[in-house]
């Protein structure tokens, strides 16, 4: 039987337990308020017998005190005991979620080539055979977190198995490939040696993933006031590809701007043009909006922003992630081509910036009888985002 097999005979065995740690968390979340609220009936039984008994009246008896006092000595344990048994079986849960292997597998594809990878949440079968290697398992038995922008985070370990002719597992290589890749993964900590047999050694490293948009980010609602999360996404991406050697860019939160060594780049506004909802929650969300293009020298790149503005629509249509707003699904600049600005718009807009105390680009002279000074394009767009209002699925369910 290969490795896979293996994996896949272990889920099947391993899934039952894994849906009881559920079920009795489940419960120890539903006995420890009741336990809460027994102890506060029996704390207001004594409390009403002592107020009784301070009014001089004789319906209750010492015998009834005495069990009342008996009754929260015990609502106490019982609370005690409650919150144990939660707290115990919180650390006990395991998930059959999956999503996180999903981000760490593309690392590991580039940071080990022609090295076959396995996904799974169970506890390994072992090691696979020694015609199997190199073999990588990316193990995730902690369900996913997930932030209100629609991101997904967690811990996944990944597994490697290989022989001596093979490569060892080396953090940095690792880190190389998450660089690479553009990924919110962090390496925890050094790999380690779990065990050797025979020619088979088993290294093994803790993965953390910080922030990613897998499938479509679950958002509950998209809500207009971040609409111009979008045309400020546009403007950094731009003023990142329009720089001198990679140069970086500084901006400034209050005027949605920023600046590279090459130009000024500015959000200028958007527009809602639809929203929907279909039966299966999936969200579409289309804006347009517009990006205010500053060039910061008579020479600059003005003729080579065409070619720039296309790398940028193709990075947004490789399906980046807009926090709070969704996934790209389609993003394109919109013609006719930007055209410059004229001279007075030009000046009010430069004037607006340079009222904006501290912002990258109040450092700029405009002489207003200079028309050909600080050439402004405006690039307008529309973009469709996807998302999803149902929560994702990462509790386990019965097959």
């Amino acid at each position: 039987m290969n490795y896979a097999a293996r994996i896949a005979d272990a889920e099947k065995a391993q899934l039952p337990a894994v849906l009881a740690s559920h079920e009795a968390r489940a419960q120890a979340r539903k006995v420890e308020p009741q336990t809460l609220i027994a102890l506060e009936l029996a704390e207001d039984r004594v409390h009403e017998i002592r107020v009784s008994a301070g009014k001089l009246a004789e319906k209750f008896t010492a015998a009834d005190l005495a069990e009342a006092h008996a009754a929260v000595e015990l609502a106490t344990l019982r609370r005690a005991g409650a919150q144990a048994w939660r707290e115990r079986v919180e650390k006990s849960v395991r998930s059959s979620d999956t999503t996180l292997t999903e981000v760490c597998e593309q690392v590991a594809e580039m940071a080990y080539p022609h090295t076959t990878i396995h996904k799974t949440f169970a506890d390994l079968p072992g090691m696979p055979k020694s015609s199997e290697l190199p073999t990588i398992v990316i193990q995730q038995q902690q369900a996913t977190n997930l932030s209100k922008d629609g991101y997904v985070g967690g811990q996944a370990v990944l597994h490697y198995f290989r022989s001596e002719v093979h490569r060892e597992l080396d953090s940095r290589r690792i880190e190389a490939a998450v660089n690479e890749a553009g990924a919110s993964v962090e390496v925890i900590g050094k790999p380690a040696k779990v065990k050797t047999a025979g020619e088979i050694t088993h290294e093994s490293v803790r993965l953390k993933v910080h922030a990613e948009a897998i499938g479509f980010p679950y958002l509950p609602a998209v809500q207009p006031y971040d609409h111009h999360r979008l045309p400020s996404a546009v403007a950094a991406a731009i003023a990142a590809e329009v720089s001198y050697f990679n140069q970086p860019v500084t901006s400034h939160v209050r005027s949605l701007s920023y600046a590279s060594s090459l130009v000024v780049t500015m959000a200028d506004g958007q527009e809602l043009v639809s929203e929907a909802v279909d039966d299966g929650g999936l969200r579409t969300l289309v804006l347009d909006a517009s990006v205010l293009v500053y060039v910061r020298s008579a020479e600059g790149p003005a003729t080579e922003l065409a070619e720039r503005i296309a790398a940028v629509e193709s990075h947004f249509n490789s399906g980046v992630m807009i926090g709070t707003l969704g996934r790209v699904d389609h993003f394109e600049f919109l013609t006719p081509p930007p055209a410059a600005t004229p001279a007075a718009e030009k000046r009010e807009h430069l004037a607006r910036v340079q009222r904006l105390k501290g912002s990258p680009e109040a450092t700029f002279s405009v002489d207003t009888g200079q028309e050909a000074y600080l050439p402004v394009y405006s690039y307008p767009f529309r973009a469709t985002l996807v998302s999803s209002e149902r929560r994702p699925h990462v509790e386990p369910v019965a097959a």
